[in-house]
């Protein structure tokens, strides 16, 4: 609890924090501060990102893009979006991380192939799109469910 209260937090964030991760909760704040927004309820983007900076992590860190990259889709998933352009992706990316739009743009690839983001063409689209992985793979189910429901299992190939 001490710990977590070095870091400025409020005691019922700490309070959050220590009954999700028990005694490994110092050693996720140290290494794995980004985890914190995604699973800790409470917990946004800028508070991980303040207790990432105090642990050491770089804010140009390939780490933190992918944080901030995740929360933007998770942001836009809230408002009933599956994908967003990556247009629209690197600028909101950019802003929230205080980082050159370049260096978002060089890193989403490694992002895609960490598994972080899903990036796809869609006929149509001006450019690619980005998912969260797990919408991705939600909306391929869904499509496939439709598909087997308008056309039968015997035309899926």
């Amino acid at each position: 609890m001490v710990f977590l209260q070095s870091y400025g937090l409020p005691v019922a964030l700490a309070v959050r924090i220590l009954r999700k991760y028990g005694t490994a909760a110092e050693a996720i704040v140290r290494e794995q501060p980004y985890r914190l927004a995604a699973e800790v309820y409470g917990i946004s983007f800028e508070v991980a990102d303040s207790m990432a900076a105090r642990s050491g992590v770089p804010r140009d860190s390939v780490r933190r893009m992918g944080a901030g990259i995740a929360t933007v889709l998770g942001q836009a998933a809230g408002a009933g979006h599956v994908f967003m352009p990556v247009d629209g992706l690197l600028n909101r990316g950019a802003a929230l991380l205080g980082l050159p739009r370049a260096m978002l743009t060089e890193t989403l690839p490694k992002l895609a192939d960490a598994g972080v983001v899903r990036l796809e063409h869609h006929v149509g689209a001006p450019g690619p799109v980005a998912y969260l992985p797990d919408l991705h793979a939600a909306e391929q189910s869904v499509a496939e469910a439709l598909a087997r429901l308008q056309f039968g299992r015997d035309r899926l190939g």
